[in-house]
């Protein structure tokens, strides 16, 4: 139990707070947390705790399937630097998921869409009273031609266009 509750201030440290981090450092955190739990779950197998592993189980398969719907985004993702761009709107933010979350909308063709931008941490200061800033601004937005409701934004093609 010692080493979940190690594992996981780790892992909120690595992940929250310091988002800026080199990527593997950033990734020690939940690695940890992993480690963490596959531990717990053998140690109740060990003591036959039944519900206690169940438990264990359980977590760890949910962060199995994070994973792997994490791996299938940036494979959604693949090549987006080539998308051509469209002009779209930043709507709504709220915060969800330990982050801020962005709305934005967009056109292609005759279609409307919108998708969610992550803009940071929720621990990061000011951060609401700047997207609240955003709000109705215009946004450079990729989409995949074909299928233009997959889409993202990219900071780079912000700088380049306020330049």
């Amino acid at each position: 139990m010692v080493t979940t509750i190690l594992a996981l201030g780790i892992g909120l440290l690595c992940t929250n707070l310091w988002p800026d981090w080199p990527r593997p450092i950033r990734h020690l955190g939940p690695v940890m947390l992993t480690v963490a739990l596959v531990v717990n779950l053998y140690q109740s197998w060990v003591k036959n705790e039944i519900i206690w592993g169940i438990c264990w189980a359980a977590i760890i398969l949910v962060g199995v399937v994070q994973f792997f719907r994490g791996l299938r985004y940036k494979e959604q993702l693949k090549g987006a630097q080539e998308w051509p761009l469209t002009k779209g709107t930043w709507g709504q933010n709220y915060k969800g998921g330990g982050n801020h979350l962005v709305y934005y909308d967009y056109q292609v063709n005759d279609g409307y869409y919108s998708g969610v931008f992550v803009a940071g941490s929720t621990l990061e200061r000011g951060l609401s009273s700047r997207l609240d800033g955003i709000r109705g601004k215009r946004v450079l937005v990729r989409y995949r031609p074909e299928m233009p409701e997959i889409s993202t934004i990219f900071t780079s093609d912000q700088v380049r266009s306020s330049s």
